[in-house]
């Protein structure tokens, strides 16, 4: 999609404001269902948003973990941390088994 890319009147008073308003319903269920304050949904909303806009710009291929995860939520840093870690000792090993062949 373009920048210069603007949806017609139709687009906007029906499929647009249909998926605005059920967006913001699930989220405020979920904030109702975790009982966590609005700023967390909001927070939601930014990571789903940045995921949309960066899929294209993102380079992953440095860890399968970043392969599968572009944006890695806050609780779950210190276990990426450890999956690169592990799966930097598995490249190191494979390099030196080939090394020996």
């Amino acid at each position: 999609m373009t920048e210069d890319w603007r949806p017609t009147d139709d687009q906007k008073n029906g499929v647009i404001t249909r998926t605005v308003q059920f967006v913001s319903e699930e989220v405020q269920e979920l904030i109702e269902e975790l009982g966590c304050p609005k700023s967390y949904g909001a927070s939601l909303l930014r990571a789903i948003a940045e995921k949309i806009e960066d899929k294209d710009k993102r380079v992953t291929k440095d860890s399968a973990y970043a392969s599968r995860h572009c944006s890695t939520p806050e609780h779950e840093k210190a276990a990426e941390s450890i999956v690169i870690e592990n799966e930097k000792k598995a490249r190191e090993a494979m390099k030196t088994e080939k090394s020996k062949q």
